[in-house]
């Protein structure tokens, strides 16, 4: 993008070392501790969809087919890639590390082409050190490649609405699609982009045939902006850009209308909306997004107010976007009936526009501290970054504790139960588990247990029929709500003659903060008789 007026070739050079130093601090915080903990319940889902020893061919049907919402391909293709180089945790999880490294430079030039330079990096900054996109992108899911190539897709239509050049529209054809191919909530951010792009569309008409004013001429913000789109250009170029994406996700469609109407679909049979409209659903969802309760909820949503009414004079565009952005998925999502259980997650992508938003806040505030330091110092130019390097310190200092104890926390180890059960099983013993997923992260850990005769059982009906005839039983499964393995002990134990042995390994949920996120800490049984 061409550089603002006032901007300088060293203004150029700081940004560029400021944006190294920034994604060097990203990488050191996301590659930090990420291979401490094992493998939890739907990281397993990606262990064993993405499985090195399979063909591509198998890992897409394995996406599309193995649940009952089909999981569009693209990130377990991108996993299994990196599993075939080694079966490791780190490896697991790097494609999450590398796009949410990824994702703070999409936040920088996202905020960027919003609100300049100042605002994209203080943005990028507090997605850096958010703790709930660390978790993100230390964890084998999906969210961090969904949140760039959001951040992607908005970048390149707001340069193409505005900016003539091919290449903005190539760019938003390729986030989109790679988007759409992540996840099915990327449908979502493309509902509020053409919400955007007709809004400004109509207000262009609507603003090409008033008389033009020499207050239209000195506003750089909403109406000269939407002059723009009364070309002809941002129309056809949009619409051609929409055709491409269609065809390039026809394969795609079948598997799409099974995953929301068909057999076991998101809406089959659901008769109420997925989401219910309550404030303590959005305190809940602020306050993951805030790092937690009580003064970081105020400080993030204050300053998120104040970005929002600095920017409505002069940059309504924006804040246009922004309020879409945000907006639209929850009109959706309020009216659609759901069954699926719906997660806070899944609307993570509206997490870096949020912090753009309080980077605008945040700006402001430095810009009338520093204008009230002028007049106390009576000077035509005062001290500028004083009121932003407070601010930042404060985002910093409550940012701190959800940060450790994200860091502290210790999920579902399957790791120490599958070594566990490596060193200790004899020939001819089975292992009895209750889920194929907890079968996957034993033998992910341990690979003596190939030999292991595992059986896969009913949770209602757990105890095998020959359990006389067996040398020796072993029970592997999580602790879940329902106390599965505390009964199926009591059940072993007036079952058979001998004693049963029972050995948990821990999973300290208590350890984490709120505004981490959400996370699985089930305790991990091991039951043992012979």
């Amino acid at each position: 993008m061409a550089r603002l007026p006032g901007q300088t070739a060293r203004d150029d050079k700081r940004v560029r070392w400021a944006m190294v130093a920034l994604l060097f601090c990203a990488a050191l915080l996301r590659t930090y501790d990420i291979d401490s903990n094992s493998v939890e319940t739907d990281e397993i889902h990606t262990l064993e969809v993405a499985d090195s020893e399979s063909g591509v061919l198998d890992v897409v049907s394995a996406s599309l087919a193995r649940y009952h919402a089909s999981k569009p391909p693209l990130y377990y293709l991108l996993t299994h890639l990196f599993l075939g180089l080694g079966d490791h945790d780190f490896l697991l999880r790097f494609p999450s590390l590398a796009f949410g490294v990824l994702g703070v430079a999409a936040t920088y030039v996202a905020g960027n082409v919003l609100f300049g330079r100042k605002v994209g990096l203080v943005g990028a900054l507090l997605l850096c050190i958010s703790p709930l996109h660390i978790r993100y992108s230390q964890w084998a899911r999906f969210y961090p490649l969904l949140m760039t190539f959001s951040l992607l897709s908005l970048y390149f239509l707001y340069r193409g609405m505005f900016e003539r050049g091919g290449r903005r529209w190539t760019g938003f054809i390729v986030a989109t699609i790679l988007n759409l191919y992540t996840h099915l909530f990327a449908f979502l951010v493309l509902l509020s982009e053409g919400l955007f792009f007709i809004l400004m569309w109509l207000q262009g008409l609507a603003t090409s045939r008033r008389p033009k004013s020499t207050s239209d001429n000195r506003d750089h913000g909403l109406k000269s902006q939407s002059r723009l789109l009364v070309q002809r250009h941002s129309v056809f170029a949009l619409i051609a850009s929409l055709v491409v994406i269609s065809v390039a996700y026809a394969p795609m469609v079948p598997h799409l209308l099974a995953s929301i109407s068909g057999p076991g679909g998101i809406a089959e049979g659901a008769e109420t909306p997925g989401i219910e409209l309550s404030l303590s659903f959005f305190r809940a969802l602020l306050t993951e997004w805030s790092t937690g309760p009580g003064i970081a909820f105020v400080l993030f949503l204050v300053l998120f107010l104040i970005g929002i009414f600095a920017s409505v004079r002069n940059q309504g565009a924006q804040i246009v976007m922004a309020v879409l952005w945000m907006g639209a998925p929850f009109g959706v999502l309020f009216t659609v009936p759901m069954q699926h259980r719906f997660y806070s997650r899944y609307l993570v992508f509206m997490l870096p526009v949020y912090l753009i938003i309080i980077g605008r806040g945040l700006v402001a505030c430095d810009d009338l501290v520093a204008r009230l330091l002028r007049r106390i110092g009576d000077q035509q130019r005062g001290p500028n970054g004083v009121g932003l390097a407070v601010g930042l310190a404060l985002f910093g200092a409550v940012t701190l504790p959800s940060l450790q104890g994200y860091y502290t926390e210790i999920v579902s180890d399957w790791r120490s139960a599958a070594v566990f059960v490596g060193n200790s099983i004899s020939p001819g013993e089975i292992i009895i588990v209750t889920r194929p997923q907890n079968q996957v992260a034993l033998l992910h850990y341990d690979g003596r247990l190939q030999a292991a005769e595992f059986r896969i059982v009913r949770h209602r009906d757990p105890l095998p029929p020959d359990l006389q005839n067996q040398e020796g039983i072993w029970f592997v499964g999580k602790q879940g709500r329902r106390n599965e393995i505390s009964q199926l002990q009591d059940e072993l134990a007036a079952a058979v003659e001998g004693q049963v042995f029972r050995t948990v390994f821990k999973g300290y949920g208590d350890h984490t903060a709120p505004g981490a996120g959400e996370s699985m800490f089930w305790d991990v049984w091991v039951l043992h008789t012979r």
